[in-house]
């Protein structure tokens, strides 16, 4: 063999195996490929080259195809088979130059093969071939190693998508959805194997139109876009979402498509919903409560005034008393309309006791049903007792209850039940997390329409023509002083489900009292009222049933009142303050000088505001007892006396 001239230029640096019996043969090759640069291992037989196939990496490996011990073709599957095989340039020398013979060389897993006996220059043109196809092995190696990474990021975050409870959708250049999770198709109540291939904006035709067009066109143009979407679904109802689309990355300057992100925030938009009701009802609150306090001073001085008409009445005059005490009960009866104004008022509480709910839905429910043709079915188990004014929560069942019976003319069934339920931090109600008992209302009427539902709490809302539109307000606005939740939706099928969510009472056991003696002589009362009407009403009234009675009209005078007596030697029994004194000291701040002056003061508070905070925390500023306005005669009498007997 000639073995030629050096090559001017070295193309690669292999690392070659050469596995040739032949001794010469072996020193020949390993010549011409020395002078091409690369790095040769030379072997005898195919047990020393799988050997040095263990211990290092070969781009290239020259086979002969008749070796001690396995033949080439059985050594090159030998290879292949091997981790990462399949990256070697095996080039296969042979004797044998049939067309099976060769076939079985290719079968093999030979990229190659040159037979015997061979040509310098035909072994070199192997050899640049064979660096060629080196490089190209590398490079879909490396392609393929980048791939594999690729897919493997594709797979994870194709795992995340499938599980996030967010909605994901890949869409096409066209607007056509290519992929979409479970989490989408569960928002829109489609399959999300049906989605694909389909166009998007149609699949989003429960949109409302004015929200979908800058998806829409977001989608038209690949730009990226975020807003939310209203889709009113199969029940009836309306699920709010939040969407994100983001384009692709263009490939060579053209649009691949669209990802759009989704996320269900119905019940964030419920909570924003209950809390834009609560303040329009607050903003209510803030006219009525004014007139429902003044209201109720006028109907104190009526009320009063016809008290004390009585009592100077005589047997003879039978008749007029009958007509003094129709006026009277017309008077409470306006009483009553007032503490229905001021239930929404704002600043006002319940006055709150430890009653057992189940007895009172009971009473009120049928008693708001009295009369009608429909029928009531009770579930009402043992449930906690609840904090709360009977009075107010009996009001807002007896609002309910009446929207059913209105809602079912014709007749109809009311189901009523109740149940204990533990609220966790993370609650679909808005509610604190606790313990509270749930009474449902479920009627099967015509239901709500979704237009109608939005709105079924506002003030003066009404779909019924003698409607006054405030039942519900003031059953909302009741509930919600409770630290409760009223929650309204519709019944598949028909008809309308209210669920009342109240906070159960937590019961605490007092210290045991004990009785004062009773003080000998003609009782004091200190009266502060910044109403004239109100403090000769007052005065009258007691000097009647023999107190010697003390007026001012604010907290500074009495404070002075308190104090000048006190340095006579002498105390009052019963200090009765009026709440609130418009420009004055009221009664929140007259009790604390008082009780600094005297920390066994016996106060009384009282107020045109039925639903006053002082009232509904009275122990709290220091009171022994509260007053609402308007109140007869008997009535602060009563109160007087319980004070006076009552612990200090």
């Amino acid at each position: 063999m000639h073995l030629g001239k050096r090559p001017s230029a070295i193309h690669n640096d292999m690392n070659v195996l050469i596995v040739e019996d032949d001794r010469t043969t072996r020193q020949v090759m390993n010549h011409l490929i020395a002078v091409r640069g690369h790095h040769i291992t030379a072997c005898a037989n195919a047990e020393d080259a799988e050997t040095a196939l263990e211990k290092n990496n070969f781009e290239v490996v020259i086979l002969d195809w008749m070796l001690p011990g396995k033949t080439g073709p059985d050594f090159c599957r030998w290879l292949r088979a091997r981790p990462g095989g399949d990256d070697i340039y095996v080039l296969l020398i042979t004797a044998r130059a049939t067309p099976a013979d060769l076939d079985e060389a290719l079968d093999a897993g030979a990229n190659d093969y040159l037979v015997k006996p061979w040509e310098i220059e035909i072994f070199r043109s192997r050899l640049r071939i064979a660096e060629r196809q080196v490089v190209d092995i590398a490079e879909r190696r490396k392609s393929r190693i980048a791939l594999n990474d690729s897919n493997q990021r594709l797979e994870r975050l194709a795992l995340v998508a499938r599980q996030t409870q967010n909605g994901v959708v890949i869409l096409n250049a066209k607007g056509e959805v290519e992929w979409a999770n479970a989490a989408f198709g569960n928002m829109i109540r489609l399959n999300s194997k049906s989605i694909v291939a389909n166009d998007f904006t149609q699949m989003l035709a429960g949109v409302e139109s004015s929200q979908r067009l800058e998806m829409e066109e977001a989608i038209a143009m690949g730009r990226a876009s975020e807003g939310e979407l209203a889709i009113l679904g199969n029940d009836g109802a309306k699920h709010w979402l939040h969407y994100s689309l983001t384009p692709l990355e263009p490939e060579k300057g053209v649009l691949r498509g669209l990802v759009c992100l989704f996320s269900d925030i119905t019940m964030v938009k419920k909570a924003d919903e209950e809390r834009f009701k609560t303040s329009k009802i607050e903003s209510l609150g803030v006219l009525a409560g004014g007139i429902a306090h003044d209201l109720n001073n006028i109907l104190t001085v009526i009320s009063g005034n016809i008290s004390l008409a009585r009592l100077c009445m005589d047997g003879k005059h039978d008749k007029v008393v009958e007509h003094l005490n129709t006026a009277d009960k017309a008077a409470f009866r306006a009483a009553d309309l007032s503490k229905q104004l001021l239930t929404f008022a704002k600043g006002g509480d319940p006055l709150k006791q430890v009653i057992d709910i189940k007895e009172l839905v009971e009473k009120a429910t049928k008693f708001a049903l009295y009369g009608s043709n429909l029928t009531c079915l009770f579930a009402l188990p043992k449930l906690q007792k609840v904090q709360a004014d009977p009075y107010q929560i009996e009001q807002a069942v007896n609002n309910i209850v009446i929207n059913a019976r209105e809602a079912m003319p014709h007749g109809g069934k009311l189901q009523v039940c109740g149940q204990n339920e533990t609220l966790l931090e993370s609650n679909p109600h808005d509610l604190a997390p606790g313990e509270y008992i749930r009474i449902s209302f479920a009627d099967d009427g015509p239901g709500i329409t979704p237009d109608v539902l939005p709105q079924i709490f506002d003030p003066y809302f009404t779909t019924k023509p003698t409607g006054s539109g405030l039942g519900l307000t003031i059953a909302f606005s009741i509930i919600t002083k409770h630290g409760g939740r009223i929650l309204v939706e519709p019944v598949p099928g028909g008809g309308t489900l209210f669920n009342v969510f109240l906070p159960v009472a937590h019961i605490s056991t007092g210290e045991p009292t004990t009785e004062l003696e009773t003080i000998d002589g003609q009782r004091t009362v200190l009266c502060m009222d910044d109403e004239p009407t109100i403090r000769d009403l007052t005065s009258a009234m007691l000097t009647m049933s023999g107190y010697h009675v003390v007026t001012t009209c604010d907290g500074t005078e009495a404070v002075a009142a308190y104090v000048d007596q006190m340095n006579k030697g002498k105390k009052f029994d019963v200090v009765i303050l009026d709440a609130t004194i418009p420009g004055g000291m009221g009664g929140v701040d007259t009790i604390k000088a008082l009780i600094h002056i005297d920390p066994e003061v016996r106060a009384i508070i009282c107020s045109g505001y039925s639903d006053e905070s002082a009232l509904a925390a009275m122990e709290s500023f220091g009171f022994k007892a509260s007053l609402p306005k308007p109140f007869t005669s008997k009535q602060l009498e009563a109160m007087i006396d319980k004070v006076i007997r009552q612990a200090a």
